[in-house]
């Protein structure tokens, strides 16, 4: 152990209005103080079961839609929950619609989804296929006659699967399925808008749908993952998105891009939320081991081993934070074309690094708080619940990376092509990989030149090294990492505001963490982990406390009792007695409750389906009733 000596000084100030946006932060002064103090939104109970989980959700988003909001200012409350239904609802449902819907679509569709008359699903993976897409079950036919589609499963596998929302909540699904169109001709996958539930929030006939169960570590409790089968179910042609196909059945083919807009817009957004989950656990963390002791009352902040952990993982929520963003906006101003490829790999490829190493970082700073993180009371497990799967979802990172790795490799192949060879035709993203690594661009050693050109050179040559055919799954994971560093390494340095502490922390540790790659591609690295080990360990606990302060978390904000910026009677020790107190109250509450349910047999049972379906129903009454009033005010 050695007590922290370096002297700098960090003026946080700067760090809200570079992590969030003026309308963001004024949003935030209005609804934190407004729900933080407001029973009905009080944070997720501990120790309920999966049932209770979603209707708690339901009733808490029953309670935010009845504050009557303004769309801009509902989508900022939102961002302040733990999942739930109508967070798929805004980004898997009404953004697909955004990006790729015809006009007259767009002014039929958009209204009803903001106002949350209608509340979507996107039902795309299958029992059976998920990253396949080329290979779902689920077919749509057109009836020339009756002008609509027809959809049907057929069979297990074709159930769609893990589908957020269609458990409980969704009136309609974005519906991926095989076109099949008169004369036998097949028209690829498309996106088609289908009624899943009627006015009284029952399945139309023809649907069947269910849960699919809890899902791994009770993540996700307040989303109804479920199961969508169709037989027969029909829906106007004009709902594909796109309206690609003619009342005659003729197909016009669709743009490149648009098979894969969509879901880029989506996976755009992860890294941003990933780096705040990662902030929430860091922020506990750090907070608990500055006031935690152990062995003659030493803070276990000042041991070295805690902040050579956690300090790594404070900079990388910042970066990703502040890169997240980057690759937001890029995605909020993309027109497709060929653009649309370049944030296609660019977003898989952050997708992937961040997802991974978000998931790694929770789970080091629980442990960091020794056995107290291990508490679902700490906070910091159900993060890591929430945020785990994002490297499954949305595309799998280990497929995701493939599609990065072999992009990169054509834009390279592009770049040697062309005349002059300066990369002046590639994405921007993409130019470092047109500069000649066998022409003497690889700097000798990790410091002959600044972090942005070390990482280049490294993924240019991982790139370069990549086999034209064959199996490339497994070198891909490292080329995806290295093409995310590349654009995060570019961002913090073109970025105004941010903290050098933070530039010089994350560049050493993605230098650091990349030292295998480094030496394999010609590049020295000898000093590298010392110059790692000296920057972190000269991050005092003032300064790190300022970049935690940076985040502008309300305790309301944060899981768990653990990590509290107002530390209460009898510090962390007596936050944890009083979750047990409140658990044990929650455990009397649900045997009384259980012995009523064992006394009703299969009618309780039932009862619970039921109690599901009016609380959703009353989540839509309420959303019909916010929009009135906030159209009254306009």
């Amino acid at each position: 152990m050695s007590p922290p000596t370096t002297t700098d000084t960090l003026d946080i100030t700067t760090l809200p209005p570079l992590l969030r946006t003026p309308t963001t932060l004024s949003h935030r002064s209005h609804l934190l103080p407004l729900l933080s103090t407001n029973p009905l939104f009080a944070p997720t109970p501990p120790g309920l079961s999966a049932h209770d989980k979603l209707l708690h959700t339901l009733h808490l988003l029953t309670s935010l839609l009845h504050l009557h909001l303004p769309p801009a200012v509902f989508t900022t409350a939102l961002s302040l929950l733990p999942p739930t239904p109508l967070h798929l609802h805004h980004s898997a449902f009404t953004r697909p619609i955004s990006l790729l819907a015809t006009p007259r679509q767009k002014s039929h569709w958009l209204p009803l989804c903001t106002a949350h008359e209608v509340i979507g699903c996107y039902a795309q993976t299958e029992l059976a296929h998920g990253s396949d897409v080329a290979a779902l079950q689920t077919t749509a036919t057109l009836d020339v006659d009756g002008d609509e589609w027809v959809l049907d499963t057929p069979g297990v596998g074709g159930r769609k699967w893990w589908i957020g929302g269609a458990g409980v909540v969704a009136t309609h699904a974005l519906v991926a399925a095989q076109l099949l169109l008169p004369g036998g001709v097949t028209g690829g996958v498309g996106l088609v808008i289908v009624r899943i539930r009627d006015e009284e929030h029952r399945l139309v006939p023809g649907v069947r749908a269910g849960g699919i169960g809890p899902k791994a570590y009770g993540g996700f409790g307040g989303v109804d993952n479920g199961w969508l089968h169709f037989t027969g179910v029909r829906t106007p042609r004009v709902n594909l998105l796109g309206e690609r196909v003619d009342a005659a059945g003729r197909l016009r083919p669709a743009l490149r891009h648009e098979g894969y807009a969509g879901m880029t817009a989506l996976r755009a957004g992860i890294p941003g939320s990933q780096g705040w989950a990662l902030a929430k656990a860091v922020t506990i963390a750090v907070r608990y081991c500055s006031r935690r002791t152990q062995f003659h009352d030493t803070p276990v902040l000042r041991y070295e081993s805690t902040r050579m952990r956690l300090v790594p993982l404070l900079v990388k929520a910042l970066a990703f934070i502040i890169a997240g963003a980057a690759l937001t906006k890029a995605a909020t101003e993309s027109t497709g074309g060929a653009g649309a490829a370049e944030l296609h790999l660019l977003a898989s490829a952050m997708k992937v690094a961040v997802t991974t190493q978000v998931a790694a970082g929770i789970e080091e700073a629980r442990r960091a708080m020794g056995g107290h993180g291990f508490s679902d009371l700490a906070g910091v497990g159900r993060l890591f619940a929430d945020t785990t799967p994002a490297q499954t979802f949305e595309g799998d990172n280990w497929v995701l990376a493939q599609q990065s790795a072999r992009g990169l490799r054509k834009m390279r192949s592009a770049a040697a092509a062309a005349a002059g060879g300066d990369g002046a035709g590639l994405p921007e993203s993409c130019r470092y990989l047109a500069q000649d690594s066998a022409a003497g661009e690889v700097p000798e050693t990790w410091d002959s030149a600044d972090p942005v050109q070390i990482l280049s050179a490294r993924a240019r040559a991982l790139v370069a090294a990549l086999p034209a055919e064959g199996d490339v799954s497994w070198p891909s994971m490292r080329i995806a990492n290295a093409h995310a560093d590349v654009f995060i390494a570019t961002t913090l340095a073109t970025t105004p505001g941010v903290p050098e502490v933070v530039r010089k922390v994350w560049a050493l540790t993605a230098l650091e963490a990349a030292t295998a790659d480094l030496t394999e591609v010609g590049i020295g690295t000898k000093g590298l982990r010392a110059a790692w080990e000296r920057e972190v360990l000269g991050v005092v606990e003032e300064v790190m406390q300022g970049l935690v302060g940076g985040f502008g978390f309300w305790d309301w904000e944060l899981p768990g009792v653990l990590g509290r910026e107002k530390v209460k009677e009898g510090g962390e020790e007596g936050a944890l007695w009083r979750g047990v107190e409140k658990m044990e109250e929650v455990d009397r509450k649900g045997q009384e409750e259980g012995g009523k349910e064992g006394a009703e047999g299969r009618e309780g049972r039932m009862s619970k389906e039921e109690e599901l379906r009016r609380a959703a129903m009353g989540m839509l009454a309420a959303a019909r009733g916010g929009k009135a009033a906030w159209e009254a005010k306009l």
